[in-house]
């Protein structure tokens, strides 16, 4: 087999039969399915049993773990652990994988056996009616790309979130979801693609990401606003990443004002932030409000505020 599809599961008994079934829509071949069951306290397990004894996706696999972690990486892990294919992909329980897919992946592995493979993604609600008008080209580039080539336009504009991707397993040796952390995608694929020799960017849409009001990214507290103030602390020594440092930095900004917090709450983010200096290179890659951010440092807590403020009104 070429793949491996690891879903990391916690409570997802309502969804996790669609993303099962978009596995076998999308690829047209074998493929190794682990389900890593996170301490779910509802009929995922049950669920999850039922269809492997069915035996309706051959070669599919049910890890169960004691106690849920509060985040996907730790069943990321596990799986990868478990994985025995030369490529691996993630697959978020409440999420799909779009038709082409398959066909689309295996055409590049055998045409370029890449290290990674990029592919583009879209937002649906919970009546599974998929939207791709609204998706815009990310990059000026496409196609197999040295990342380092490209780095400051990537960094400027990517989407750290790990499903939409395809990574060859032997990336991972040293590479680990961090357990129970907040934004845990920014905390590995940054330094993943960093090691990589060659990626495939691909312009299609072929992944199903479900807007849920309840989930971690609409409704982040204190905890997940220091997860990140810990990212940005570890790399803000490291120039390679000042992009990410500023791009993270402005979400820190915009959390804290929904979370009505004050400046002087934020001080040691104020502090990180006035330590980065970007070449002018890395300022033009930018996206304009991470631009303004950068430019108007020590006002954009006002303008994030007034944003917040403006938002509620609408």
């Amino acid at each position: 087999m070429l793949i491996t599809i690891i879903i990391p599961c916690y409570n997802c008994s309502k969804f996790v039969s669609y993303a099962l079934k978009s596995i076998k829509e999308s690829f047209k071949f074998p493929v190794e399915i682990i389900v890593v069951d996170d301490g779910s306290t509802d009929d995922s397990n049950i669920l999850i049993s039922k269809i492997i004894k069915e035996n309706k996706y051959g070669n599919l696999k049910l890890i169960t773990l004691k106690n849920s972690s509060g985040g996907p990486g730790r069943g990321r892990n596990e799986g990868i652990k478990h994985a025995k294919t030369e490529y691996i992909a993630f697959l978020d329980a409440d999420d799909i994988f779009l038709p082409g897919l398959g066909e689309k992946i295996e055409e590049i592995i055998h045409k370029y056996m890449v290290d990674v493979i990029e592919f583009d993604f879209c937002r649906f609600s919970q009546t599974l009616k998929v939207n791709q008008k609204h998706v815009r080209k990310r990059y000026s580039f496409s196609g197999i790309i040295n990342i380092h080539n490209y780095w400051n336009e990537y960094f400027a504009k990517t989407v750290w979130y790990s499903p939409i991707r395809v990574y060859k397993r032997n990336l991972w040796k040293k590479i680990h979801f961090p357990d129970g952390i907040a934004y845990e995608d920014m905390y590995t694929t940054p330094f993943l693609l960093d090691n990589t020799k060659n990626i495939y960017i691909s312009n299609g849409i072929f992944y199903g990401y479900r807007f849920n009001d309840n989930s971690m990214t609409a409704n982040p507290n204190i905890r997940h606003l220091k997860d990140l103030v810990n990212l940005c602390e570890k790399i803000s020594d490291n120039k390679k990443f000042n992009i990410l440092n500023i791009r993270t930095s402005r979400t820190i900004y915009e959390i804290a004002i929904k979370l009505g917090l004050s400046k002087n709450e934020i001080k040691l983010m104020y502090n990180l932030v006035y330590k980065i200096q970007l070449s002018l290179t890395e300022f033009k890659s930018l996206l304009l409000p991470d631009k303004v951010f950068y430019l108007l440092k020590s006002r954009y807590f006002y303008i994030a505020k007034f944003k917040n403020i403006f938002k509620k009104i609408l």
